[in-house]
């Protein structure tokens, strides 16, 4: 399938200049002697990308609906998509995922919260429009569209990186989502006017990629770093000699 094919099976619901979202998708399933064994998906970092570009003031809220208990270790989260704090929601959906301490069995089971939530996020984005035409069906795969997808072992990261920062633009990379820590859920913009260039610029280098989406957070780091160091040649090359 070339990308032109790819590009098709995004749902064209909401169009922003210089954003495609059809360079960010990676397949749900490898293929299998040169045929594609399944649909195409949009990490939810690239959906979140996607939705701020188009809704700079827009907002993303999560609700833990119930969390593990005596007979069930299952965490529920709610998610509400809206244009603005103002307006009323554009969607709303809901994830779950349960919490063990067995890493074989499941992977993500130590982070049962932070996927539940991904879950809620990706599937609300979804229902406003922000993923794959294919999506729709993916959901009845045990949440496996939403939850956090690890990188293939076969992959380099740096050319993954490298791969991303050939189509991203300074809109894009400034539009990204911290994902961790006590800024999370804010942008690199939004850092970057609180003089936080330091907290921007960890994910650059620091931070390790343990899931698809990750890739596209180093990548706007980089990005924004290359911008810092270009400024600064520009402006010793325009300092008088001593």
């Amino acid at each position: 399938m070339n990308r032109n094919e790819e590009s098709k099976n995004i749902i064209r619901l909401h169009k922003v200049e210089g954003f495609d979202p059809g360079k960010y998708t990676i397949d749900i399933k490898p293929a299998f002697n040169g045929v594609q064994q399944g649909g195409k998906y949009l990490p939810v970092h690239a959906r979140i990308m996607w939705f701020k570009l188009d809704h700079p003031d827009g907002t993303i809220r999560t609700e833990i609906i119930s969390v593990p208990n005596e007979s069930r270790k299952l965490y529920i989260v709610k998610a509400t998509i809206a244009d603005n704090l103002t307006q009323p929601p554009i969607a709303t959906a809901y994830g779950s995922h349960e919490a063990t301490a067995d890493k074989k069995a499941d992977p993500f089971g130590t982070k049962a919260l932070e996927c539940a939530e991904t879950e809620a996020v990706g599937r609300a984005l979804l229902f406003a429009g922000y993923g794959t035409l294919m999506a729709g069906s993916d959901l009845a795969e045990d949440g496996l569209s939403d939850a956090p997808v690890q990188p293939s072992k076969s992959m380099d990261p740096e050319a993954r990186i490298n791969e991303i920062l050939k189509s991203m633009t300074k809109d894009m990379a400034l539009g990204t989502i911290v994902p961790c820590g006590v800024y999370k859920g804010k942008t690199f913009k939004e850092l970057l006017m609180k003089k936080k260039k330091s907290e921007v610029l960890y994910f650059a280098h620091d931070y390790k990629a343990t899931h698809e989406s990750d890739f596209a957070i180093i990548a706007a780091s980089r990005m924004i770093e290359d911008g810092y160091r270009q400024k600064l040649a520009a402006k010793k090359n325009t300092e008088p000699a001593a």
